[in-house]
């Protein structure tokens, strides 16, 4: 699968789903933040769940790849916690 490669601003990793019966390690990461649009403009998305990671490149279930820019400054307090 290939899709359309962006920019992800403000990203943090996080789970999808509300499945109360599946154990946190066994769910699978995905990513949220801000993505940078054709336009210039920034669209909040939560990515499918992430396939492969190189480096700063993220790629999703979907194909999609992710660039990973700004953290969180909200994630980044939370892991520093």
């Amino acid at each position: 699968m290939t899709g359309d490669t962006f920019k992800l601003f403000k990203w943090s990793v996080c789970t999808r789903g509300n499945d109360f019966f599946t154990p946190p390690e066994c769910m699978r990461p995905c990513l949220h933040g801000f993505r940078e649009e054709a336009d210039g403009s920034l669209k909040e998305v939560s990515t499918s769940y992430m396939v492969e990671v190189d480096g700063r490149n993220i790629t999703t279930y979907s194909g999609s790849v992710y660039t990973l820019q700004d953290i969180a400054p909200e994630y980044l307090q939370y892991l520093h916690d």
